[in-house]
């Protein structure tokens, strides 16, 4: 009985998705969440204490989202590449979306605040020995939808520089998909 009660938490869990945002003339400076089509690299089903970043980069701006209403969680904003040290911390409950402005970020986190905090997640960051999700999804300021998931690590890097400049290479529309 009490594997099946387990099994039944587990199931109504689920992950948020977390994006990275660029700066955007146009859009209160570029501090902030904008809703609609606004450039950004986005993390699908990122888990609670775990992070969506890239090593190099700074985000004026992460959005949490898709955060089931009854959640009470603390989001991250971090700094120093990926995960690696934590710049902003707040709180949110009774919502589905969360803003953290006053970057530059490199990566986000969130985990529950009714719990104690992992160890693995510390002023100092996600430590070195978890691994940190890079963004699955890029979507333009126009609204296309680009895949990342079929890209190498360095693949990635390059989409997003050019990405984020703007201008999406030719050899990259292969991984355009519809929106």
């Amino acid at each position: 009985m009490k594997t099946f009660i387990l099994l039944g938490l587990t199931a109504a869990a689920s992950a948020i998705d977390i994006a990275l945002f660029t700066f955007q003339n146009g859009y209160n400076g570029g501090y902030n969440c904008p809703a609609g089509n606004a450039r950004r690299a986005i993390c699908s089903n990122v888990n609670p204490n775990s992070c969506c970043g890239l090593p190099t980069g700074g985000f004026p701006s992460i959005g949490f989202y898709g955060i089931p209403d009854s959640w009470n969680l603390e989001v991250r904003g971090h700094e120093g590449g990926n995960c690696a040290r934590t710049r902003t911390i707040d709180t949110t409950f009774g919502t589905n979306f969360k803003c953290l402005v006053n970057g530059p970020y490199t990566g986000a986190g969130y985990g529950f605040r009714s719990r104690k905090r992992s160890p693995a997640v510390s002023e100092a960051g996600v430590a070195a020995s978890e691994d940190c999700q890079i963004p699955d999804t890029f979507i333009t300021d126009e609204g296309k939808k680009f895949d990342l998931k079929g890209m190498d690590g360095e693949q990635v890097a390059e989409f997003l520089q050019d990405g984020f400049a703007g201008s999406i290479p030719k050899k990259f529309e292969k991984y355009e998909v519809a929106a």
